[in-house]
């Protein structure tokens, strides 16, 4: 029984482990300097965005200014599963809206509608997706053993 606890436990720390590293590794290389800029509306239409499951977003062409030099940008600025609903508010995003979008300081051509840049959702994606990695790995460890002893004999 100690020795399955034990096993138990090893196991555990490893996922943890792993994930706790995956998610220190992606916000150290995540940008961390966005500051907010007023982008105004060029254009907007409605799109499919994917496949398989229905999904519609307004995509709106912005330009927005930062340290003296215009940029321009497409963004999805609303997504729904309802095309009747993205339709209904492609009325909101007419030319010259102006909405804030965030811009790395470090690449002022890189924007997001997130203030972080989209960055604490990356971090937990990749934190989530972690222990699928770690299986993945543990399962071709196994083979590559399994392979190896089947040589061996």
């Amino acid at each position: 029984m100690f020795k399955r606890l034990k096993q138990t436990a090893l196991v555990l720390a490893v996922f943890l482990g792993a994930m706790i590293i995956v998610g220190v590794l992606v916000d150290a290389i995540l940008p961390r300097h966005w500051q907010p800029v007023q982008a105004s509306v060029e254009s907007a239409e409605i799109a499919s965005v994917r496949k398989g499951t229905p999904g519609w977003a307004i995509q709106a062409d912005a330009s927005y200014e930062y340290d003296g030099r215009v940029y321009e940008t497409r963004r999805d600025v609303f997504v729904d599963a309802d095309r009747d609903v993205a339709l209904d508010a492609l009325d909101d995003w007419p030319a010259g809206r102006e909405f804030t979008l965030y811009v790395n300081l470090d690449a002022p051509e890189s924007v997001s509608l997130y203030p972080d840049g989209g960055r604490s959702g990356a971090v937990a994606a990749a934190v989530m997706l972690t222990p699928a990695l770690v299986l993945m790995i543990g399962f071709f460890v196994f083979l590559i053993r399994r392979r190896r002893d089947a040589v061996s004999t």
